[in-house]
């Protein structure tokens, strides 16, 4: 049975600046053991307090029931703002309220269910593009196939350097992902980061590509079909007010760099699972064998254990692996006194491990979210898309889309890991990618 344990959490407090300096390395090392049994470490860096905490609980507290004592890390914003500007991942206040009203019918699924032949074409793209299939890193695969999902969901079918915005956002995610030591203790933005030139410049092309495709699009008018020609058109339903220009290009950044990337690590250690579990294949590809040629979305009813099997993997490795947030006010957590300044960080990862809400919980079970199993837990045990009213928007297209590029995937081609490797490391950026491009071999279905 494969070992779901690849990494083996610190046995000591992640304190000082000892702590701090294994945290920015490897978070996954640098956390302690208990925090995967459900204990919050709570923790000073100089004058700043932290507590991480994997309790549900917390979870429910931060993100719902008192959100107004709570706002975005602005660390965070020190990370990202580059690229993304003041996005629905960065923003508070009114400044999201706008933005999520605006873009939430964007969102609904009537709306959804029309990308299904969008995600159905690049998916089938990869898969030719495999071709023979072979000893393949499948995390580049799978993230080109991914931002076509996304540029053609914004966009339509324009012309665009697609292999270049591909590097650029993986190089300010890889680069800019990682906190800065400057960043974690509050430096403004201004206070220029060393190594982090490179990854600027990135945001900046990245940025001015945008800019220049809705340029055009309101200059045309508008009227398709896409994304971005609804969120040019959409105003507030309370106010009348629609995006500016510049809040348009944080929105497409932020689709763009959170939207495709998250899905693909996900599939990529989706696919690691599955190479371990050739029988759990077969039954994916006797559920996806009345598929056409086409895949459309009332396919998708049809494709539960391809859905409950992406879930499960992203409950062993959510793509984002915890959450922040700072108080804003005096607010009690679990028997903590929190102050205002104080950080709490939601750790994803540790929450989707602690036996109490997951037997067993190294174990890859997908019968883990059959309705009944999910209805006994508690909702705020599973966060791979956050929670509350901030929880991402795009989950839903996240999920449809993993679980069409997933079926073709496994109609193609049977997955095995590759004999004598070692198992992939989780690396820790904005994402939590597997070090080496998750390395499968793939053997094409005709071949076996």
């Amino acid at each position: 049975m494969l070992d779901t344990k690849i990494f083996t959490p610190g046995q000591t407090s992640a304190t000082g600046f000892a702590g701090l300096r294994a945290v920015l390395r490897d978070p996954l090392s640098g956390w302690p053991a208990s925090l995967f049994e459900g204990e919050p470490l709570d923790y000073k860096l100089g004058p700043v307090r932290s507590i991480d905490t994997p309790r549900p609980e917390d979870v429910a507290l931060v993100l719902l029931d008192q959100r107004d004592a709570f706002r975005r890390s602005p660390m965070v914003r020190l990370m990202l703002g580059r690229a993304m500007g003041d996005g629905l991942i960065i923003a508070d206040g009114e400044s999201w309220r706008l933005q999520r009203s605006i873009a939430a019918p964007v969102f609904r699924h009537s709306e959804l269910k029309k990308l299904v032949p969008i995600f159905d074409v690049a998916a089938r793209r990869m898969t030719a593009d495999l071709g023979a299939g072979g000893e393949i890193a499948v995390l580049e695969p799978l993230t080109a196939a991914t931002l076509d999902v996304i540029i053609e969901s914004l966009f339509g079918d324009v012309a665009l350097d697609r292999a270049a915005i591909s590097r650029d956002v993986a190089h300010f995610l890889n680069v800019g992902g990682v906190p800065h030591l400057f960043d974690v203790l509050g430096l403004p933005a201004w206070v220029p980061r060393p190594g982090r030139g490179s990854s600027n410049a990135a945001a900046r092309r990245l940025r001015k590509t945008s800019a220049q495709v809705l340029a055009k699009k309101r200059a045309e008018g508008g009227g398709g079909g896409a994304m971005t020609d609804h969120l040019l058109a959409a105003t507030d339903p309370e106010t009348g007010q629609g995006l500016s220009d510049a809040q348009l290009v944080d929105a497409v950044m932020t689709f763009v760099g959170a939207g495709h990337e998250t899905t693909s690590v996900a599939l990529s250690w989706t696919l690691w699972l599955l190479a371990a579990r050739p029988e759990l294949q077969e039954q994916l590809r006797a559920e996806g064998q009345a598929l056409g040629d086409a895949i459309e979305a009332d396919d998708l009813a049809y494709l539960d254990l391809h859905t409950r099997v992406i879930q499960e993997a992203m409950r062993l490795y959510p793509p984002v692996v915890s959450v922040l947030r700072q108080a804003t006010r005096p607010v009690e957590m679990s028997g903590r006194h929190l102050r205002k300044g104080d950080f709490v960080n939601l750790i994803t990862i540790a929450m989707h491990r602690n036996p109490d809400h997951w037997p067993d919980p190294d174990r890859f079970d997908p019968d883990r979210f059959l309705p009944e199993a999910v209805k006994a837990r508690h909702r705020f045990a599973y966060l791979p898309f956050g929670g509350g009213a901030t929880m991402c928007i795009g989950w839903k297209l996240a999920l449809m889309e993993a679980t069409v590029l997933l079926a073709r995937l496994v109609q193609g081609f049977e997955v095995a890991a590759i004999p004598g490797a070692p198992p992939p490391y989780p690396t820790v950026r904005i994402t939590m990618r597997p070090d080496n491009g998750m390395r499968l071999r793939l053997t094409p279905r005709g071949t076996l």
